[in-house]
């Protein structure tokens, strides 16, 4: 028995050593290949019969090494990856972040259509699903168009401007700086295409005869006016000598008039209960525009006003509208107006043109008027 085991021994002795002599063949068992590579790192060479260890690959430069409050040290090679040494020793490597198109937006430009439409949503006090709601698309994709996901289409652009009720002018603004060409032109009155328009202000003035009316553009320069605004403006003196006191390029402008300490100022009665109201008015243009240069020129007539009473009492009695108060050599006069716009516009000067129409607010007012035609 005891012979018998040894031998058996023997055999098994002799089998392990031919399978560890046996030639390394490309069809052999994976799990001995394995414990190759376990044993000897490296590559494997490729002639039949040994395992030959060949050196590694240099390890991949790491850049600059950085502290982590996680234990360690981190680095970041070229090509956006990370390596972290951990406490062992052993090295670790992890993708890092990409910057790449599935990442978030950039900022927007201050003069891009993404700022442009939020300033503007911003100022009419719109949330991204009550534009959404107005102009009938999804909320999801006014917040891709605000920040830069989705570029708009040019029916969009309308779409939105018509929402928010933007001019004509700052959507021209806006399809120019989605990289459209503008769409709406600016004509003068006196050109063919604008014949309607200027037969309808001249129907309109001509009608409102004995009482005055004017045609002011969005600078409040006056376009057009009728006899009886001609006797309203010429009533303190003569009105070429008027212009010249307050307008230094001669151009008659109906707010710089009103404002202007040499112009119509020293007759308006009223001027303290008048004066706020009119400029409250002239901010609010001012803003709703967004045009920087009407800003400007808005802002320098406020400024000729000068300081104002601010006290915002309420009287007891107050009228349906306020007057407007003119005490011109013992002669008092009561008005107030009424300001029409064109309903559809599609040219820049007809949006930005309105009429100022002047009404009494007393008998003797219009009878005045009247006795003057």
């Amino acid at each position: 028995m005891l012979c018998r085991f040894q031998s058996s021994n023997r055999n098994c002795w002799s089998r392990q050593l031919r399978t560890i002599a046996r030639p390394v063949r490309r069809r052999d068992n994976c799990s001995f290949i394995a414990a190759a590579l376990a044993a000897a790192p490296g590559k494997i060479d490729s002639e039949p019969g040994q395992v030959k260890r060949v050196a590694s690959p240099p390890p991949q430069p790491v850049g600059p090494l950085l502290y982590s409050p996680a234990g360690g040290m981190q680095g970041v090679p070229p090509g956006g990856r990370t390596v972290h040494q951990d406490g062992r020793g052993g090295i670790k490597r992890r993708r890092s972040r990409e910057v790449g198109p599935s990442a978030s937006p950039l900022p927007a430009a201050p003069h891009s259509f993404q700022s442009l439409c939020r300033q503007w949503r911003q100022f009419r006090k719109l949330s991204q699903l009550d534009l959404a709601l107005a102009a009938n698309v999804s909320q999801r994709h006014v917040s891709w168009l605000e920040t830069g996901r989705s570029q708009p289409s040019r029916d969009m652009i309308v779409r939105l401007s018509d929402a928010m009720e933007i001019p004509l002018r700052e959507r021209n603004v806006l399809l120019q700086c989605a990289g459209y060409v503008a769409a709406y032109s600016e004509s003068r009155l006196e050109e063919p295409s604008m014949l309607p328009v200027l037969d309808a202000l001249n129907r309109v003035l001509l009608h409102h005869e004995p009482l005055p009316a004017l045609v002011v553009d969005r600078f409040w320069n006056v376009k057009r006016k009728n006899k009886a605004a001609d006797l309203m403006l010429g009533i303190g003196g003569d009105p070429n000598e008027l212009l010249k006191r307050v307008s230094a390029d001669g151009e008659l402008n109906l707010a710089l008039l009103t404002l202007h300490p040499q112009g119509l100022r020293p007759y308006i009665s009223n001027w303290q209960q008048a004066a706020p109201a009119f400029i409250r008015r002239l901010k609010s243009e001012a803003l709703a525009s967004g045009d920087a240069q009407l800003r400007r020129r808005l802002a320098e007539f406020i400024a000729l006003a000068g300081p104002l009473d601010q006290n915002d009492s309420i009287g007891e009695s107050l009228l349906p509208v306020l007057p407007l108060e003119l005490n011109i050599n013992r002669l008092e006069l009561s008005l107030f107006s009424v300001i029409s716009t064109f309903g559809t516009p599609q040219d820049i000067t007809t949006d930005e043109l309105r009429i100022e129409a002047f009404y009494p607010t007393d008998v003797r007012t219009e009878q005045f008027f009247r006795s003057m035609a």
